[in-house]
């Protein structure tokens, strides 16, 4: 990046990236810049020889993400309103346009988002939390889910989904917890900074 002088950009998402990108396929990478979202794309090979994954960087709120998308070309705003992208067989596709959608020979895929691990507390702790204080655009039409552990080793306990009322009534225990919201409704949506009440908490 360079903000006046040129540093290097942390990357959350780095080990995660090296473990998942197949290396021998690494000359397939595709980047984009997203101007609707303040957004550096990059597609890339998995565990298979297409593109079928990407990594993306806000560079406004500074942040990364990752998920599954296989787009082999772009075509950024400009000559057209939306951006066109292909995949690996040459299906174009307008991105940008709705909360659904499918690809050529597949099942249509439902939209979510989803955190990273979060501490409850300062992670040293067992908490229970028995309320969630949503901060979403339409409440009805979003579900959550939560997947909790007590120690970094242990699986995921699935918690919900709970439908987004205010507040929503919600019961796990941990000391971390990741948070996914989603939506299969037409409408548009999204997920700002949600709360939870919390406790101190038993392993009963």
């Amino acid at each position: 990046m360079y903000d006046g002088t040129l540093r290097s950009i942390p990357c959350d998402v780095e080990s995660f990236l090296l473990t998942e990108m197949n290396q021998a396929q690494a000359s397939k990478v595709v980047a984009w810049h997203n101007t609707l979202f303040n957004e550096v794309v990059w597609f890339y090979p998995s565990s298979t020889d297409e593109v079928d994954a990407y990594i993306s960087y806000n560079y406004v709120e500074e942040h990364w993400s990752t998920g599954t998308l296989g787009r082999t070309a772009v075509t950024s705003r400009g000559i057209f309103l939306q951006p066109i992208m292909f995949d690996a067989s040459g299906n174009p596709y307008e991105h940008e346009v709705g909360n659904t959608y499918a690809d050529v020979g597949q099942a249509a895929k439902v939209p979510y988002v989803e955190s990273g691990p979060i501490e409850l507390g300062n992670g040293d702790r067992v908490l229970s939390c028995t309320s969630l204080i949503p901060d979403v655009t339409s409440l009805g039409d979003i579900t959550t889910t939560f997947y909790t552990r007590l120690y970094p080793t242990d699986s995921d306990t699935t918690h919900g989904p709970f439908t987004m009322t205010a507040p929503t009534s919600v019961r796990f225990t941990g000391r971390t917890c990741r948070m996914r919201c989603t939506s299969s409704s037409s409408a548009a949506w999204n997920v700002g900074v949600p709360r939870l009440e919390l406790q101190p908490g038993g392993r009963r």
